[in-house]
């Protein structure tokens, strides 16, 4: 768990279960290579399951960059090794950043940003 701040609110970040994760795949929404058309739905069920739920309704009338921030903070709870954590600087905000990551607050993870639904694009491969 990871406490963020946004606004002046705290909100607790927990990770995603590992159940939750493989029913979102079979329901298409894998987040690792997560399709557009599924960003939003799965922004949603990833703030749902990880908000408390007063902080969850908190997000309906939030800016979506500040959404945004906190899915990208819960797939960080969820995707990021202890070693990572154990290994990391606290950021001025008092947030832990992923070895090699950016504390900025619109900081990509792995390199590459959500769109406005949320969605992260897949990466490209060079061609042979």
């Amino acid at each position: 768990m990871r406490e963020i701040t946004i606004d002046g609110d705290i909100f607790e970040v927990h990770p995603l279960t590992r159940g939750l994760l493989r029913q979102m795949r079979r329901e298409g929404m894998p987040l690792d290579r997560l399709p557009p058309d599924k960003g939003e739905e799965a922004m949603d069920r990833a703030l749902a399951a990880a908000l408390s739920p007063e902080q969850f309704a908190a997000t309906d009338e939030m800016d979506n960059p500040h959404c945004i921030r906190l899915f990208r903070e819960i797939l960080r709870e969820t995707f990021s090794s202890p070693d990572e954590e154990k290994n990391s600087l606290p950021s001025p905000g008092g947030s832990i950043t992923p070895s090699g990551g950016s504390t900025a607050p619109d900081a990509p993870i792995g390199g590459t940003a959500p769109d406005a639904t949320g969605s992260f694009p897949r990466p490209s491969t060079p061609a042979t």
